[in-house]
C-alpha cells in the first residue's frame, strides 16, 4: 500500500490522540498532576498538556521518561495507546482503501 501525505497526517493526529488518552489515564492512574509528573521527568507542564491533548508527538526519550515517572512499563503506556487506536485506525483506512 502506498501512504499518502494525507493518510500520514491523519494517521499521526490519531496517535497522537491515542497516546495522550494513554497519558492521562495513567498520569491519574499513578496520583499524578501534570505538574508533578512535569517536575519528576523535568519536562514543562505545558509540554505534558500538549501530549495529553494529543498536540503533540512524543519521542522515545520522552515515552520512556513519562513511564519511569509513573513506574510503569514504556509497553504499558504504549499498549493503553493501542486500545484506543484499533477503532479509529480501523476506520481509516478502510476509508484510505477506498479511495
Amino acid at each position: 500500500m502506498i501512504i499518502s501525505q494525507d493518510f500520514g497526517d491523519e494517521l499521526k493526529k490519531q496517535y497522537n490522540v491515542a497516546f495522550g488518552r494513554a497519558l492521562r489515564i495513567s498520569r491519574k492512574a499513578s496520583e499524578k498532576t501534570q505538574e508533578t509528573l512535569a517536575f519528576d521527568t523535568n519536562l514543562d507542564r505545558s509540554y505534558i498538556s500538549l501530549l495529553e491533548r494529543g498536540k503533540r508527538s512524543p519521542s522515545l526519550h520522552t515515552i520512556a521518561l513519562l513511564s519511569i515517572a509513573m513506574n510503569i512499563a514504556p509497553s504499558h503506556l504504549i499498549r493503553i495507546c493501542e486500545e484506543h487506536l484499533d477503532v479509529a485506525v480501523q476506520e481509516l483506512l478502510k476509508k484510505h482503501m477506498m479511495q
